[in-house]
């Protein structure tokens, strides 16, 4: 089985990812900042341009094998299903803000969504990850049509259920704090989240 500490490996590295997150307020929200103190910050990322080279053969063998419950059933495929995730957000994340990795961010969100109820507790962490490390480069219109869109369960109804009800308390953890960055973020558009406070008191 993956150790716990593997799990409370990944949450940190992803409450680290939201922390930034929220310092540099993506959609319009961010913190003010001199056009010159963002460019003497600017550093050229060299994997961006590549990192679908990698993120995309890993996603088609998953595809391929996805039924495959010799690979992806029991302890094993519960530990290699969290490691796929995690390895994924961690491309996507290198990949940084180049004008690609909306796109890898978009697909990594809508793979880990079909993941959002997994039965263990590493997996759902690893979908918390992915959440919280593609909310950093996703378009505000992908974003607000998984907040409004009508296709069944909502995102900020998964996040206030993992939030309050998770039995792990990683889940817990990672949910509140994605909850606080994109309702902040977002400011008004935010609304649909709720009472933060009450998520915090209840988690």
């Amino acid at each position: 089985p993956i150790q716990a500490n593997d799990a409370d490996i990944y949450t940190t590295r992803a409450l680290n990812l939201i922390d930034e997150t929220q310092k540099t307020r993506r959609w319009g929200h961010g913190r003010n900042r001199s056009a010159r103190a963002q460019q003497q910050r600017t550093v050229t990322n060299r994997f961006g341009p590549i990192a679908p080279l990698f993120f995309y053969p890993l996603l088609e063998g998953f595809m391929k094998s996805k039924d495959n419950v010799s690979i992806w059933g029991g302890a094993n495929g519960s530990r290699l299903m969290s490691s796929f995730l995690v390895t994924l957000s961690t491309l996507a994340q290198s990949a940084g803000n180049h004008p690609g990795t909306n796109v890898l961010a978009a697909d990594l969100f809508d793979l880990a969504w079909s993941f959002r109820d997994a039965e263990i507790a590493e997996v759902r962490v690893s979908v918390l990850v992915a959440f919280a490390t593609s909310i950093a480069f996703l378009p505000l219109d992908f974003l607000l049509q998984k907040l409004y869109g009508a296709d069944g369960d909502s995102f900020p109804g998964y996040l206030k259920k993992t939030a309050i009800g998770d039995s792990d308390r990683n889940c817990r953890e990672l949910a509140t704090a994605i909850t606080k960055n994109v309702s902040t973020s977002l400011g008004g558009l935010g609304s649909d989240f709720g009472s933060l406070d009450m998520v915090e008191r209840m988690s």
